[in-house]
């Protein structure tokens, strides 16, 4: 990646993706891990933010070693910043369901009231219509905006929900290079999914693979948002990636 013009190259993630010598043992470590419930996770979010990490120091050949207890401590900010994508998205549906339950019990009185005119009936398929809808909606705005939330977390960020402003910039300044990450993630995603097709033990070897993918991506992506915050005179010109 260029250092002076920071891009996102999906290119340059895949073909350091085997680059070092012992990649196959620690993909299959870091795959593993995620046999341990809800920590493994945490270890693997963790090993990924150092993959962001060296990445931002332009390193795309080597892999870190997996180290258990400092990746897990590691892995606790990142997947936070996701939580906060994903809490209001369940609140959201809650709040719908318990209006929908309301509205059916409403619809059902007015059915009785007007001798079964189906005026109930419609009322409550409307809602559920607008349900279909908010989750629809919900998940495709979840989708878009996860990389950036996935970014600010690697870099430590636990609550980036409440400065949306500083995504919103990020993405508007530089439309075209997050449109590429979306599509680079799409990519990773994929990957992620092939080894399922070796009976479900190749995804302990593909999914970290994927995700390795995801983090070099957002941490090209991070160059190009410190770069444009740099020449929107937002931050000083840096040498190297920020501190954690």
């Amino acid at each position: 990646m260029n250092a002076v013009t920071p891009q996102v190259d999906i290119g340059v993630v895949l073909k350091g993706l085997t680059s070092d010598p012992e990649w196959f043992k620690k993909y299959a470590m870091a795959g593993l891990v995620t046999l341990v419930p809800l920590v493994g996770m945490l270890v693997l979010v963790g090993w990924l933010r150092r993959v962001f990490e060296a990445a931002r120091q332009g390193d795309y050949d080597t892999l870190p070693t997996l180290n258990f207890s400092e990746d897990l401590s590691r892995g606790v900010a990142p997947f936070v910043a996701v939580l906060n994508l994903l809490l209001p998205f369940i609140v959201g549906l809650v709040g719908f369901g318990i209006v929908g339950a309301v509205v059916g019990v409403v619809g059902s009185a007015v059915d009785q009231g007007t001798n079964g005119s189906g005026a109930g009936g419609l009322l409550t398929m409307v809602m559920m219509l607008a349900m279909y809808a908010f989750l629809f909606v919900g998940i495709i705005a979840m989708n878009l905006a996860m990389p950036e939330f996935q970014r600010r977390g690697y870099k430590g960020e636990m609550t980036p929900i409440f400065s949306p402003g500083v995504s919103f910039r990020a993405v508007k300044r530089n439309l075209k290079p997050y449109v590429m990450v979306i599509v680079g993630l799409f990519v990773a995603n994929l990957m992620s999914g092939i080894g399922v097709f070796a009976c479900y033990i190749g995804m302990f070897l593909t999914m970290p693979m994927g995700m390795v993918v995801m983090a070099r991506l957002l941490a090209q992506w991070d160059a190009v948002v410190e770069q444009s915050e740099i020449q929107a005179g937002e931050r000083a010109a840096l040498s190297t990636a920020d501190p954690v």
